[in-house]
């Protein structure tokens, strides 16, 4: 879109840069509370496709979610910065 935009000389003196494409992470979020069968289930669910080469398995960060607002790992991994 830039060259085109270059082309018709639609740009001013300095080109801009392209950004990066952002990095989409799945995550899903779950009531706390939540109980250890559906937990269970959940991370089965995770580890199955996984195993069945479903990239964006691998890559799936579960919460739970407090009253106030804050999250919680559903699965016991150490809580990662979600905004990158």
């Amino acid at each position: 879109m830039i060259s085109q935009r270059q082309e018709l000389r639609l740009l001013a003196r300095s080109t801009p840069r392209a950004l990066p494409l952002p990095e989409v992470l799945p995550v899903v979020a779950v009531q706390r509370g939540i109980s250890q069968q559906h937990r269970e289930r959940l991370l089965a669910v995770r580890k199955h496709l996984a195993e069945h080469a479903i990239e964006e398995a691998a890559k799936l960060q579960i919460y739970e979610v407090t009253l106030a607002g804050g999250l919680l790992n559903a699965d016991g991994s150490v809580l990662r910065d979600v905004g990158g």
